[in-house]
């Protein structure tokens, strides 16, 4: 169902495919200039709205949000060859058994930031495995262990491919989603010292940067994970 509603916004050429100069890719900047036309009038409204500190807040708040949704659109375009290299990948253990199937994974997170933490996931688990493998080298008979060991340089080898290629795809959607998430956070400190914090008007904003500085913690807290792995 994503791939299906990636096709219908321009984001998914067919097959292994990227974008050429065809109907698709005529249909995909057609589709792009309508989602960033939002932004454009949104973005003429705060010129009109200035002089009124409320809805100037407020009209910001919709443009980063529209703003933001359109850079991660413009990187995905960007780098949708890493992320179909990434989607025919399947991470295999050395004893050949399937681990994860990346091509389910994408199929069912492609649309969200979630996604994102789920590769990283994938990372540390397969260091895990790797580490395990490592372990139970002691456990071979002599025959066994320069085959094992080869097995495992050679998965220690796919994982930093995979990392790396991850690290391709995210790392500047992850850097306008912080860029943005900071910048939104500022403007909801100051529309909270407006107001009452613990009035109507301040819950929804509390909330709010709460919201924000969770949706920050998720990327600092997987990366750090494979970090430290």
């Amino acid at each position: 169902m994503n791939i299906f509603t990636l096709k219908i916004l321009g984001l998914w050429p067919k097959n292994d495919e990227l974008y050429k100069f065809n109907l698709y890719s005529l249909y995909a900047a057609v589709s792009l200039i309508i989602i960033n036309g939002a932004v454009f009038f949104q973005v003429m409204y705060i010129v009109f709205v200035h002089l009124n500190l409320e809805d100037l807040i407020d009209s910001i708040f919709i443009t980063i949000a529209q703003l933001l949704a359109s850079i991660k659109m413009c990187f995905f375009m960007r780098n949708v060859r890493i992320l179909k290299q990434l989607r025919n990948n399947k991470a295999k253990r050395a004893d050949s058994t399937d681990f994860v199937d990346l091509e389910d994974d994408i199929y069912h997170l492609l649309d969200t930031d979630i996604f994102m933490a789920a590769l990283m996931m994938i990372i540390g688990a397969q260091c895990d495995l790797l580490c395990e493998d490592l372990k139970n080298l002691k456990n071979s008979v002599v025959s066994d262990f320069v085959a094992s060991l080869i097995e495992c340089i050679k998965r220690h080898k796919k994982i930093l491919s995979f990392a790396e290629d991850s690290n391709k795809f995210f790392n500047q959607i992850v850097l306008g989603q912080f860029f943005m998430s900071t910048v939104t956070l500022g403007l909801t400190m100051f529309e909270l010292s407006l107001v009452e914090p613990l009035s109507t008007e301040g819950y929804p904003l509390l909330f709010y940067e709460s919201s924000l500085t969770v949706q920050l913690f998720l990327y600092c807290w997987f990366g750090n994970e494979v970090a430290i792995k």
